[in-house]
């Protein structure tokens, strides 16, 4: 002990007590230094007993390492009080899905409550959960500080029954197949990019802010770490578990309407009409306002047909084969390129299936080509 206190930890990078702050606290504050005095000075004075950061840069923070605690604790100073209870959180939890009814393609906004996750009240603590296996060691782990992505270790099972958790601490789905999982992990081994790779269903759940220990599964532009298939089936039922409460999710889809409104009396050339169209099925991002795009294929454009405009889709008449949803590059359908003098591309179109007669053109791969003098 006096060889680490008196040598080690007086030389800057050395590494003989683990720094708590790097490992759970991330802004841990600093002791009040009211004499600005240098670490292990001999007038230091950080704190109540002496403490200061010296040159390895650990110090000596006053952490309780280890207490017995009970149930409930009393914290008191001076005619102030404080209660502190002690245990399994499954009572204090909750979990809530913003869209309950969403159809194909959409970002799901799933929240959970609980205070055993608060782990560093200083700062937004980061899990990450998979919900492949709920019910086993490997479906917790502790991302703060980016250790998710480097690859630390789950939560063990011993670890979970430290932190006092039975119902919670475990978050699963009911109906896999319904979603996409669109975190990724990397630990123990199992490495991939998205969230389904290597048997995991991986979601990032991210605390709201510092010491709330509510923590969402969607960030600020309004992605989310779980989205519904696309074209997945109606009805589809998703039942979400958390502390043994649950939340449900029905795939549903919805008719859509439109409405012009021009004003009183008959629209005529130079009016302006406003054109409102509802459709909850195109409501992608339920957290932010979103704009109906011609450009996105996922989506449905309401489209006013004026005179026999041209277009590169099949159409309502069917007049060319080449352009059905699926065909690939013909002649007499798309081509992008030539074989000679230019690049040429394999592409697939499909029609966008709407009134649009919108066509996606999906590149696959560019293929040889002669170049001419």
């Amino acid at each position: 002990i006096n060889n680490m206190i008196g040598v080690l930890d007086d030389v800057s990078g050395t590494t003989s007590r683990q720094l708590l702050s790097g490992a759970i606290l991330q802004n841990a504050p600093s002791l009040s230094n009211y004499n600005d005095s240098i670490g292990n000075a001999t007038d230091v004075d950080m704190g109540q007993r002496g403490h200061s950061l010296n040159a390895s840069g650990y110090g000596s923070w006053p952490y309780i390492l280890a207490v017995d605690l009970p149930s409930s604790i009393i914290l008191e100073y001076g005619s102030d009080s404080v209660e502190v209870s002690y245990g399994n959180t499954d009572a204090q939890t909750s979990i809530s899905l913003l869209n309950n009814s969403p159809a194909d393609s959409t970002h799901l906004y799933l929240t959970i409550t609980d205070p055993a996750l608060n782990m560093d009240p200083t700062t937004a603590d980061i899990w990450a959960f998979n919900l492949a296996a709920p019910s086993s060691h490997g479906s917790l782990f502790f991302a703060n500080n980016g250790t998710q992505i480097l690859g630390n270790a789950a939560i063990t099972l011993a670890e979970l029954g430290d932190m006092g958790c039975v119902d919670n601490c475990r978050l699963s789905n009911s109906t896999a197949s319904a979603i996409s999982y669109i975190g990724t992990h990397s630990s123990g081994g199992l490495t991939g990019n998205g969230g389904e790779a290597n048997g995991l269903r991986s979601v990032i759940m991210t605390e709201t802010s510092a010491n709330s220990g509510v923590f969402e599964s969607w960030a600020l532009n309004g992605t989310s770490q779980l989205v519904t298939r696309d074209e997945v089936a109606g009805d589809t039922s998703v039942i979400f578990t958390y502390g043994g409460n649950s939340a449900d999710m029905v795939i549903t889809y919805n008719n859509a309407s439109i409405e012009m409104d021009a004003g009183s009396g008959a629209f005529i050339a130079g009016d302006v009409a406003t054109i409102t169209v509802t459709d909850p099925d195109a409501n992608k991002y339920p957290g932010v306002a979103e704009t109906l795009s011609i450009g996105d294929p996922m989506s449905v454009i309401p489209t006013i047909k004026m005179g026999s405009p041209g277009t590169l889709s099949v159409g309502l008449n069917g007049t060319n084969t080449n352009l059905n949803a699926g065909d690939a590059n013909a002649n007499s359908g798309v081509t992008v390129g030539a074989n000679t003098g230019t690049p040429g591309y394999t592409l697939q179109v499909n029609n966008t299936t709407d009134n649009s007669e919108r066509l996606r053109i999906t590149h696959s791969a560019e293929i040889a080509c002669s170049i001419t003098p």
